[in-house]
């Protein structure tokens, strides 16, 4: 069964029976290839290639390709003033990216191994701008986290 895109456009009750009746299909044996541009989709697939600009720059399962976002870490920031925050952490050392995910902001952290001390320079900065810190915690990252990673990727490799 081919489905491209079969959930653009529908409410989120609709969506879940819609995944709810593909994963019963799965289980059953069926093979079911979808295209689709929600990446929280993607996560209920078993195998997934990513695309861009029309060639595939990931095949593997969900977890294969968290696994192997390894060249950064990623940590989920909860602050009184998103906006302010992300100028306030502009050219922050340790921080390589910060952007907007859902309700809060993700940062990302150049060096998987100096979380602890960027975190620390996160809390250091924000507070001397009077900017609250409610929650700063290193999360697992999202696929659309390693979608965007993967395109900067290739971006990178392009220039």
């Amino acid at each position: 069964l081919f489905l491209d895109e079969p959930t653009s456009g529908v409410d989120p009750l609709a969506r879940a029976a819609f995944w709810s009746l593909i994963r019963d299909l799965s289980a059953t044996g069926h093979t079911i290839f979808v295209s689709t541009h929600y990446m929280d989709e993607a996560e209920y697939c078993n195998r997934l290639a990513l695309m861009y600009r029309g060639k595939v720059i990931a095949l593997g399962t969900p977890a294969q390709l968290k696994a192997g976002l390894t060249e950064h870490s990623l940590l989920n920031l909860d602050a009184s003033d998103p906006l302010e925050t992300m100028r306030a952490l502009e050219g922050l050392e340790g921080v390589r990216d910060v952007a907007v995910f859902g309700g809060g902001l993700h940062v990302t952290v150049n060096d998987v191994d100096d979380v602890e001390a960027t975190s620390a320079r996160v809390r250091e900065r924000l507070g001397a701008q009077g900017i609250e810190v409610r929650k700063l915690e290193r999360i697992e990252p999202s696929m659309e986290d390693v979608f965007v990673a993967l395109i900067e990727s290739e971006e990178r490799k392009a220039a």
